[in-house]
């Protein structure tokens, strides 16, 4: 903070032994209060509005060598800071090579996880994009997209952090225990479309291409869309649904392995966001049920087609920020 502003601003608040105390000064400006009373200290005694060239710490690292951190967790993304202070000259600490990442706008955030892509399966997402390209978004509302989703009582959420302090890493309050066996839960089934939305459908079983028809289409898919005119259902390449036995309605050809294409794939992840932890199965099913009512971010979803189909062909069929 610059002393101007504090010597700049002083008549407004009296000063600080004929109005303001410094505390209130320091509340008003967002400042601590030893912050305030240096500052007009300088001023008084010094006459300075301006830092002491030179004044502070001195740095540790020279330019050359802020470079060459930066230089090699930018070759080397997934490089340690251990490894980072024994690729530089530098004799510092990791903690102090973090911070000089930081300030050139370097975070370490975990990476993002998508399925991989080969070049025929990049091509063909961009083929399907470029062929719906020409479409308004009329003519996307009318698509109902479909998947199934897994939840269970104990998920391993990768996105889950904790607060902790130095030699804190091991307290059991702060650790989360990884599940070596699959842990209970639910499979279901549902689909959405821009102003409506399916029942959730539980699956108590392995998927099997009759099931999928018995208890899936015949049951919910086409009274649905035999309620609204002119829809396309989409699915994706499962086996369940690619089987001949299940092709008993217009779906929409799909590129495999494109679970971000479908909107549907965002009302999962918000679901599971909004998860309790459940005592039981029943209560899982009882939390689904209300939050799956509850969502009102479908049409956004379906408004996004046209920065979908950009990014994805930015991308050149690979993986999109969706």
């Amino acid at each position: 903070m610059k002393l101007e502003i504090i010597v700049k601003d002083w008549p407004r608040y009296g000063g600080s032994e004929a109005g303001w105390p410094y505390w209130r000064i320091a509340r008003h400006l967002s400042r601590s209060d030893a912050t305030i009373k240096r500052c007009w200290q300088e001023w008084v005694n010094h006459g300075r509005t301006q830092c002491q060239e030179g004044s502070g710490r001195l740095r540790e690292t020279t330019e050359r060598e802020d470079r060459a951190m930066v230089r090699v967790a930018l070759t080397a993304p997934d490089a340690s800071l251990s490894s980072i202070v024994r690729a530089t000259s530098a004799s510092v600490t990791a903690r102090t090579i973090h911070r000089r990442l930081t300030e050139r706008g370097l975070r370490s955030p975990r990476p993002l996880r998508r399925l991989s892509l080969t070049s025929v399966q990049r091509q063909a997402r961009l083929q399907w994009y470029r062929a719906h390209s020409h479409g308004d978004v009329t003519e996307w509302n009318r698509i109902v997209f479909s998947v199934e989703s897994l939840f269970e009582l104990s998920p391993d959420d990768q996105r889950r952090r904790v607060w902790r302090r130095p030699g804190q890493r091991c307290d059991t309050n702060l650790t989360v225990f990884r599940q070596t066996v699959r842990q209970p839960g639910v499979m279901v089934w549902s689909a959405i479309l821009f102003h409506s939305r399916t029942p959730l459908v539980v699956i108590r079983r392995n998927l099997t291409a009759q099931q999928y028809v018995d208890e899936v289409l015949r049951p919910v898919v086409l009274p649905f869309i035999s309620r609204h005119h002119g829809l396309i259902f989409q699915q994706n390449n499962a086996r369940p649904h690619t089987a001949h036995v299940s092709t008993a309605c217009r779906t929409l050809p799909w590129p495999t392995r494109s679970p971000d294409l479908s909107p549907i794939e965002h009302v999962w992840s918000i679901m599971g966001s909004a998860l309790h932890p459940a005592r039981d199965v029943d209560d899982l099913m009882r939390q689904l049920d209300t939050i799956w009512h509850d969502i009102t971010d479908i049409r956004n979803l379906y408004q996004s087609k046209p920065s979908r189909i950009t990014a994805c062909i930015r991308a050149r069929g690979g993986q999109m920020r969706y």
